[in-house]
């Protein structure tokens, strides 16, 4: 098109722009018109979710008779999407179009702002992508499986798809859906924002569209399921194209918000408090606790890695977006500490602290202060429901007694030492991606060592049930509620066997022969042995208790607890001891309930320095 650039006016304080894309797409041309409107609640538009692509700007449209450049794959959603925003006439907000890019300024004034465009649109559109691989036919069969696959109570056999009217392994509609859930969408950071913030969300791809809420349903029952293996093969899927635990992860956030904001109050009169512990709240919607966020962020991708912050900025509290003014001229350092410090000044559960090991370390950060720049973590957090450091008080927990000075480096904790890392066993590697067959192999060889160390304590707690520690320890007590030993004993042993086939390449079929509530345990275990193990260290203590840990651990590491948090913590002792260095987070069992935990084995109070 020979048109002149296209050239901005300022945007006046209380505005927005929208654009109006017009009829006229003949010839591979689009034509729009850029609007400047009073951001008002009566405004009506819609707003696009999408994917940059490429930085390079390889299309054109015109937009208010000039030459506006964009991206590729943002060329090909105004087309795909030109019917839509015609027949409904409604303008629709796009961030490369409606947003200076090139006016830092503007550009940190309009992030702040991002709850209220994605929360206040009409729809969100969420552009997948063109048509490609069978989309079409994976699209189509959305709806379908929405239907059946909740009806599924536990993983099938192969062999039995056709009992649940569900396509044959070898049917294309697998890898089809597969290849769906595997679009870069899922893996970019500012579209799970988008996505939670969105009040109403349709899925497009390529001339195929379907309701946001079933795209999730099937991801989650897939995974479920386990069919998802169907639909990867023996594939691997990279962290930033998991969409089967992308779509998990925005469904946690949309629940997570709203039930903060429907029932906080029905919640604080009727159940205990911890129920609502490390929620942050305001009057008018509620929002996750950042540091929660980060651990959602920290797997995806963004082109300014100062976006692994301000992007989840507008899931959060205006009182916490305080602490963290958004500024593209900031220092990586100062912002990854003050991050750290308002994360922890948030949410006294020190949830933080969780996200810092299993990351390469930087000398220019303190030991607490989590690397953000690396961007996939292998290490999991554990599950919020431990209470190592949870004490009562007065009807409520604890929170944790951490002093954060405003200038300086150092934090400083009030817990007690539990006990101290006598030998370790190293990660054994991913267990959650690269091909089955050699990630099998690597977990029945790990789990062997763990065992074999776990059984070598056995003279420093001869009335202990090692098996059962043990399997509370790989499990980090996630199954704790079963209280039937042997239950649990042939638990592992179904465990280890269904490992040992898979590392073979052959199938453990009287697994899924077998009755339902050992089956139910045997799910249950495998999946969090994948959660809770991969990547971390199996240790014992000098006491001969066992646990897990980051890949970071040392035989000689202290075993800390502090007081409010939810895992046990491992220290270094600097020095002379006056001073400590982060390790991470730690599950040792024994010492993950504090009203349980023996009063011999809980320290004096101490106030530790972390540098």
């Amino acid at each position: 098109m020979n048109l002149p650039p296209f050239q901005y006016e300022p945007l006046p304080d209380g505005s927005i722009r929208l654009l109006k894309v017009q009829e006229d797409v003949s010839g591979g041309h689009i034509r729009g018109e850029l609007i400047t409107e009073e951001f008002t609640n009566d405004l009506q538009f819609y707003a696009l979710s999408y994917v940059w692509g490429s930085a390079t700007c390889s299309h054109a449209i015109a937009c208010n008779g000039s030459n506006f450049p964009v991206t590729e794959n943002l060329h090909e959603a105004l087309f795909a999407l030109s019917p839509v925003l015609n027949t409904n006439q409604l303008p629709i907000w796009i961030d490369a179009i409606c947003i200076n890019q090139r006016d830092y300024d503007e550009k940190a004034r309009e992030v702040q702002r991002m709850d209220e465009i994605y929360r206040k649109a009409k729809l969100v559109l969420v552009w997948l992508g063109p048509e490609d691989k069978d989309s079409n036919l994976a699209m189509r069969h959305i709806e379908e499986f929405a239907k059946i696959l909740p009806g599924i109570e536990r993983p099938p056999h192969w062999r039995d798809l056709a009992t649940y009217d569900l396509p044959s392994k070898d049917d294309p509609v697998w890898p089809a859906i597969g290849h769906l859930y595997r679009r870069n969408w899922f893996g970019r950071l500012w579209t799970f924002q988008e996505a939670v913030l969105a009040t109403q969300l349709r899925v497009y791809c390529g001339r195929e569209s379907v309701e946001w809420e079933l795209l999730a349903l099937v991801g989650s029952e897939l995974n479920r399921t386990q069919l998802f293996c169907l639909a990867i093969r023996s594939t691997e899927i990279a962290a930033t194209q998991d969409g089967f635990r992308a779509v998990a992860d925005v469904s946690w956030a949309k629940r997570f918000r709203k039930l903060v904001g429907d029932d906080l109050a029905r919640l604080e009169a009727k159940l205990d408090p911890e129920s609502v512990e490390g929620v942050a709240y305001s009057q008018d919607h509620a929002h996750v606790p950042f540091a929660s966020l980060l651990q959602v962020s920290q797997d995806r991708l963004c082109a300014d890695i100062r976006d692994r912050v301000y992007g989840m900025m507008s899931l959060t509290s205006e009182e916490f977006r305080r602490h963290i003014p958004i500024s593209y001229s900031r220092g990586l350092r100062q912002l990854y500490i003050d991050t750290g410090k308002a994360c922890m000044e948030q949410d006294r559960s020190l949830t933080y602290l969780q996200m810092v090991a299993g990351k390469p370390r930087s000398d220019d950060l303190p030991s607490w202060c989590s690397n953000l720049s690396h961007a996939i973590v292998e290490i999991l957090p554990f599950d919020v429901y431990l209470r190592a450091g949870h004490l009562m008080e007065e009807g409520r927990t604890r929170k944790a007694s951490i002093k954060i000075v405003p200038d300086e480096d150092y934090i400083e904790i009030i817990g007690f030492r539990a006990d101290r890392v006598a030998s370790v066993v190293p990660p054994g590697g991913s267990f959650r991606t690269g091909p089955m067959m050699d990630r099998e192999k690597r977990r029945h060889a790990w789990l062997q060592k763990c065992h074999q160390l776990a059984e070598s304590t056995q003279h420093l707690r001869p009335d202990a049930d090692l098996t059962l520690d043990h399997v509370y320890a790989i499990t980090a007590n996630t199954i704790s509620r079963v209280r039937d030993g042997e239950a649990l004993r042939l638990s592992l042993q179904d465990n280890m066997l269904y490992i040992e086939s898979q590392s073979k390449g052959l199938f453990a079929e009287e697994l899924y022969r077998s009755p339902k509530e050992r089956m139910q345990l045997f799910t249950d275990t495998t999946d969090q042995l994948y959660r809770s193990c991969s990547g971390r260290s199996y240790f014992t203590t000098t006491s001969g208790r066992v646990g897990l840990g980051p890949p970071e651990v040392l035989a000689g590491d202290i075993i800390v607890v502090f007081y409010g948090t939810r895992p046990a913590f491992l220290l270094r002792e600097r020095g002379a001891g006056e001073a400590f260095e982060f390790v991470g987070d730690a599950f040792v069992h024994g010492f993950m309930e504090l009203s349980r935990t023996p009063k011999s084995d809980i320290g004096e109070d101490e106030v530790f320095r972390i540098i």
